[in-house]
C-alpha cells in the first residue's frame, strides 16, 4: 500500500512542484540546452560507461539510450533468451538481426489459429512472414542456432469451438496436422502456444492433455513447444499453478511466463515489483528447503525445471495521467525526457522505488501531468541477475519497444 499512497501524493503535489520553477527570477535561471545524443556502435559497454546505477539522471538516459556495445553478439547471460516481435513495431525487426547472436529464439507474433468447422483449422497471418528476414535473423543468430518459433493465438473460439477441441481426439489431430503442414511449408522450427488464458483456468486438466498431445506431435516433426502462461495472482487458485506446470513439464519445452502488467491504468504503480516476480517463479517451481538432502537426480529434475521457466521482462512502461493514460515505449520516454530537459530549467528526476526496484519519473508538459515508470538499467540488470540466481531463461515483451543499449545486459 506504501507504494500507491506514495503515487497519490505525488500525482496531487506534482503541479506544486513544478511550479515552483515559475518563481525563480530571471537571474537565478540558465538557459536549458538540447542533450546530444550518442547513436550507434561504441566502444564500450553500458557497464564500462557507468550507465547501470541506482540513480540514474535524465540526461544520461537521453545521451546515451540509442548507444550500444559494438560487439553485438556477445551475450552475457547463459541462459535460454526469448525475443517476441510484432508487425506493428518494425525497430523489433532491426533490433532481432542486429543482435540475434544474443537470442535463443526468436518469436514473431504473426500466427491465428482458427476453427472453420468440424475438424477444420485455418492459420491465419502468414502475409506478415517476410521470409529474407527469417533468413537474415537466422545468419545473425547462428552462434546460437537462433530458433524462429512463431507465436500462434487461438483467435475468435467460442465455447462451442473448445468444448469440441477437447473432447474429441479427431479434432485435436486435425489441429496439430494443420500446425505441422504450416511450420513444415514455412520452415518454422516450432511454434509459441498462446490459449491457456483464454480459458481462465477453468479446464486445466482437459487443456494439459491438450497441449501436450500437441507438443508431442510436434517433437515427433522436430519442432519446438512452448506455453505462454499467465503470472500469479495471488488468488487461492491460480489460473495456471504448481499442479499445472508438472502436468506439463515434460512435454512443454519452455513456458514463457508473463511477469509484467502487475499493475494497472485503474490501480496505477510498478510494472513487475521484483518480489512478486520472484514469486511466481517459487509458485511454479519451489526452491528446495535448505534442509533437504536432495539426490543427484532430483536436484537435476529441479535445475531442468527452473530452465524451462523464461522469466517475463517487460520493455515496456506505463504513463498514468489523470485522464489514465496507456503504454509507454522507449522512443517516446527519451523523447519527453528530451523535452523537458531542452526547455526547463528543472531536469525531471529519476526517483526509484525500493520496494519494487524499479524507478519512476514525474513529469510536466504542456499537454499535463505524467507519472511514468519505465525499466532502467538498472531495474533490467536487477531482474536478469534474479533469473540468474533462480536459474530460469528470459522472454523479452517486446523487441523494439525498449531502448537500444538495455541488449548490452544481454
Amino acid at each position: 500500500m506504501m507504494i500507491y499512497k506514495s503515487i497519490v501524493i505525488l500525482l496531487v503535489l506534482g503541479i506544486l512542484v513544478n511550479d515552483c520553477d515559475s518563481t525563480l527570477s530571471k537571474s537565478d535561471k540558465k538557459s536549458p540546452k538540447a542533450v546530444k545524443q550518442k547513436v550507434g556502435p561504441v566502444s564500450s559497454t553500458v557497464q564500462d560507461r557507468h550507465l547501470v546505477v541506482e540513480q540514474p539522471t535524465a540526461k544520461d538516459i537521453v545521451a546515451h539510450h540509442q548507444a550500444y556495445y559494438k560487439e553485438t553478439n556477445r551475450n552475457w547471460f547463459s541462459g535460454a533468451v526469448l525475443g517476441y516481435v510484432t508487425p506493428w513495431n518494425n525497430h523489433g525487426y532491426n533490433i532481432a538481426k542486429q543482435f540475434g547472436g544474443k537470442f535463443s529464439m526468436i518469436s514473431p507474433v504473426w500466427l491465428q489459429l482458427k476453427r472453420t468447422g468440424k475438424h477444420q483449422y485455418e492459420i491465419t497471418g502468414l502475409h506478415d512472414l517476410d521470409a529474407g528476414w527469417v533468413e537474415d535473423v537466422r545468419k545473425a543468430g547462428s552462434s546460437r542456432q537462433v530458433k524462429m518459433v512463431p507465436r500462434v493465438l487461438f483467435d475468435g473460439w467460442n465455447s462451442k469451438d473448445y468444448t469440441a477441441l477437447l473432447s474429441d481426439s479427431m479434432e485435436q489431430m486435425k489441429l496439430a496436422q494443420k500446425l505441422i503442414e504450416v511450420s513444415t511449408s514455412n520452415k518454422f522450427d516450432g511454434y509459441v502456444l498462446e490459449v491457456w488464458s483464454q480459458l481462465a483456468g477453468k479446464v486445466n486438466r482437459q487443456l494439459a492433455l491438450l497441449i501436450s498431445y500437441i507438443c508431442r506431435v510436434l517433437h515427433n516433426a522436430n519442432q519446438v513447444c512452448i506455453l505462454v502462461i499467465p503470472p500469479a495472482k495471488g488468488l487461492d487458485k491460480e489460473v495456471f499453478d504448481q499442479e499445472d506446470f508438472e502436468a506439463l513439464e515434460k512435454d512443454v519445452d519452455a513456458f514463457s511466463l508473463m511477469t509484467y502488467d502487475f499493475s494497472s491504468l485503474q490501480r496505477p504503480g510498478p510494472n513487475a515489483p521484483l518480489a512478486w516476480v520472484h514469486g511466481c517463479v517459487e509458485k511454479l517451481v519451489p526452491t528446495p528447503d535448505k534442509d533437504d538432502e536432495l539426490s543427484d537426480a532430483e536436484f537435476n529434475s529441479f535445475v531442468r525445471k527452473r530452465g524451462k521457466i523464461l522469466l517475463g521482462l517487460n520493455l515496456y512502461g506505463y504513463d498514468f495521467t489523470p485522464d489514465g493514460g496507456g503504454a509507454m515505449l522507449g522512443k517516446r520516454f527519451a523523447e519527453m525526457l528530451a523535452e523537458v530537459l531542452s526547455t526547463s530549467n528543472r531536469p525531471p528526476k529519476i526517483s526509484y522505488d525500493s520496494e519494487a526496484e524499479e524507478h519512476f519519473v514525474e513529469i510536466r508538459t504542456k499537454r499535463g501531468k505524467h507519472l511514468i515508470f519505465y525499466p532502467t538499467l538498472w531495474s533490467l540488470q536487477k531482474r536478469i541477475e534474479l533469473a540468474q540466481e533462480l536459474g530460469t531463461g528470459l522472454s523479452l515483451w517486446e523487441l523494439g519497444q525498449g531502448m537500444d543499449y538495455f541488449y548490452d545486459l544481454i
